[in-house]
C-alpha cells in the first residue's frame, strides 16, 4: 500500500513525515517501508505497525499538518465463495471453479483433487488470483471432489467443490429433405444421443421460428410426423435438441 500527501504553494513546501508525533528518521522502521518525498510506500506491511502517520507540508509562509491513520488487519482467512457447490460441465470444455478469499496477511490458496496431496498448478490447470481454478479442458477423469485451503500465519480455511463431467449432447440421425403428395404424411427423424443423467427437450423449428405443434403435427422422441400436408406445411424444419449445459440442431 501507499500513503501520499500532495502540497501546492509558492515557494514549493517542504515535505517532512513524522510517526506518532516523532520524525519518522528517529522511528526504527521495517525496510520494507519506503519514502519517496510525498509518498510512503508499504511493501510488506507487519501485524502490529499501525500508527498515526504525519505529513508536515511547510514554506517560509508557514505549515499545513495532514494525520492519516494506519491500521493493519489481523483476518483469519475467509472463504467467500458458495459452500460445497456442485459444478456440471461438458467434456473438453474450459471450466471455472471459484474460490474467492480474504485475509491478512494474504493467505496462500492451494487447490487438491479427491484429497490427494499433491497441489493442482500447471498444465491443464490455472489458479487465479482471486482463487479460481480454471481447467483448460475438462476430461472424464477430472471428475471429482476439488478442494481449495487459503492458509496465513494466523489459521486456514477451506472449501470444496464437486465436479461432473457430462457427454455432450448431439443429434446422430438429422431431418432429411422429403417431397410428400398433397394429403399424405410426413415424417422427419431426430435421433439424440446425450447425457443420460441431464433432461433432453426436443424442439422444433419451421423457417428459424418454433413450431406450435397443431394437430396435424405429432412428435415422438425421435421425430416429428405432419399427416394431411398442405402447400402450408412447406418450409425449412430444424431440430434443435437442448439440455441445461448445451445443445445441437440439424
Amino acid at each position: 500500500g501507499r500513503l501520499m500527501c500532495q502540497a501546492y504553494g509558492n515557494p514549493k513546501p517542504n515535505i517532512q513525515w513524522l510517526v506518532n508525533g516523532e520524525p519518522i528518521e528517529k522511528v526504527r522502521q521495517s525496510p520494507s517501508l519506503e519514502i519517496h518525498g510525498d509518498t510512503i510506500i508499504f511493501r510488506e506491511a507487519q501485524i502490529g505497525s499501525s500508527a498515526v502517520y504525519q505529513c508536515n507540508a511547510s514554506n517560509e509562509h508557514g505549515y499545513l499538518l495532514a494525520n492519516a491513520f494506519v491500521s493493519i488487519l489481523d483476518v483469519q482467512p475467509r472463504i467467500l465463495s458458495r459452500r460445497n457447490q456442485l459444478v456440471k460441465v461438458i467434456e473438453n470444455n474450459r471450466t471455472k471453479l471459484e474460490c474467492r478469499f480474504f485475509g491478512s496477511p494474504i493467505p496462500t490458496l492451494r487447490w487438491f483433487k479427491d484429497g490427494q496431496g499433491n497441489n493442482l498448478y500447471g498444465g491443464n490447470y490455472i489458479i487465479k488470483d482471486n482463487g479460481t481454478l480454471e481447467l483448460r479442458r475438462t476430461r472424464k477423469a477430472d471428475e471429482g471432489t476439488y478442494t481449495c485451503i487459503a492458509t496465513n500465519t494466523l489459521g486456514k480455511a477451506e472449501n470444496r467443490v464437486r465436479l461432473e463431467v457430462k457427454d455432450p449432447t448431439r443429434i446422430i440421425r438429422s431431418p432429411e429433405s422429403t417431397t410428400v403428395k398433397r394429403s399424405l404424411a410426413a415424417k422427419f427423424e431426430c435421433k439424440v444421443r446425450h447425457d443420460p443423467t441431464l433432461r433432453l427437450t426436443v424442439t422444433w423449428l419451421k423457417d428459424d421460428k418454433v413450431l406450435s405443434l397443431p394437430w396435424r403435427m405429432k412428435k415422438d422422441e425421435d421425430s416429428l410426423t405432419i399427416i394431411n400436408v398442405s402447400e402450408r406445411d412447406e418450409g425449412i424444419y430444424t431440430c434443435v435438441a437442448s439440455t441445461e449445459l448445451d445443445s445441437d440442431s440439424a
